[in-house]
């Protein structure tokens, strides 16, 4: 409850920070971009409504906002590069069983005949 006097108590406007991002140390930034890292259009917005566009009613959305937009993009970067090595992991994974599977076959064709 905010007191009569309109003022905002000490202990509500120094909001200790998560830790992540600028800003003034100590104190809650207001985020100015949004990154949406599992909607409609993945990427960095500069607006909530863009961003809010691209996540509303997208089942398993995943979107985060940022005090500056290089952090922001540098964040959004670094998802990109571990979503395409987990890609590179899965193929390579996948190449495998099938080498594995080919050899198999090859193997009982050759004991077969």
């Amino acid at each position: 409850m905010i007191p009569l006097s309109g003022k905002v108590p000490e202990a509500i406007s120094w909001i200790p920070r998560d830790g992540i991002g600028g800003g003034v140390s100590g104190r809650f930034s207001i985020p100015t971009t949004y990154v949406v890292y599992k909607g409609r259009v993945p990427g960095v917005y500069d607006n909530w409504e863009d961003c809010r566009r691209q996540v509303h009613r997208f089942s398993g959305n995943s979107h985060k906002g940022y005090p500056a937009r290089v952090e922001a993009e540098g964040r959004y970067a670094r998802y990109l590069a571990g979503e395409m090595r987990d890609m590179r992991r899965n193929w390579m994974k996948t190449m495998a069983f099938v080498m594995m599977l080919i050899v198999t076959m090859v193997m009982f064709y050759v004991i077969v005949v």
